[in-house]
């Protein structure tokens, strides 16, 4: 049964926000894109670079290790320097970037010291959405009591620091997923991540191409 509603959610979900946007560009109001696979970038470096494209921007890492993923067995390269780390894939792509210096900036131009105005007035955002915490949704998974991607929401901590999450899948989830919603977690997603410091403004970011589930 919660499948069932879930299901049914996501159906809603998708026909609003596309009646919305279509509502958006109808009125001539500029529509600013949700967040996608292709935003994914550091220093203008995307996602998919090889390892001697990133040398030619962040020359060579102070340091680097190999860590292998459980869930997969893959093994993945990370290269370390000051206030960027950078992960490889097996296949020596670039998969993930995390960046906690204004130096680098990362998706739309997401970097250290921004408000969280600054960050979300970057990407769409949903005005018929009543919580103010939920920036566009696709649904709601009620077992996983996660957005079904894509999405982009904010998650408050009790320490009173502030994160903001987008994500997006890969390529166009299957029926396997549209009949159980949950399965997303085993698919291919594209995340960010901004993290923000008690001052309020961004203390870094993280991105990914990965499975949630790894």
């Amino acid at each position: 049964m919660k499948s069932t509603r879930s299901i049914l959610a996501i159906a809603c979900c998708a026909l609003l926000v596309f009646s919305l946007t279509s509502a958006l560009a109808e009125t001539g109001a500029p529509v600013i894109a949700r967040f996608s696979p292709d935003d994914l970038a550091v220093s203008y470096v995307y996602a998919g670079a090889t390892k001697d494209e990133a040398k030619e921007t962040f020359g060579e890492p102070a340091d680097m290790e190999f860590v292998e993923i459980g869930a997969t067995g893959e093994t993945q390269e990370i290269w370390y320097f000051d206030g960027l780390t950078l992960t490889f894939s097996e296949e020596n792509t670039l998969v993930g970037a995390e960046a906690g210096s204004g130096a680098y900036p990362g998706p739309r131009g997401i970097a250290a010291g921004q408000t969280l105005e600054d960050v979300t007035g970057r990407f769409f955002r949903d005005p018929g959405l009543i919580s103010t915490d939920v920036l566009y949704t696709s649904g709601y998974v009620e077992d996983l009591e996660a957005q079904f991607p894509p999405c982009g929401y904010i998650q408050r901590e009790e320490d009173g620091t502030v994160s903001v999450f987008y994500v997006a899948p890969v390529s166009s989830f299957g029926d396997d997923v549209l009949s159980d919603p949950m399965d997303f977690i085993y698919e291919p997603l594209a995340t960010l991540a901004v993290h923000f410091g008690p001052d309020g403004t961004v203390a870094d970011y993280a991105w990914y191409l990965r499975p949630w589930a790894e």
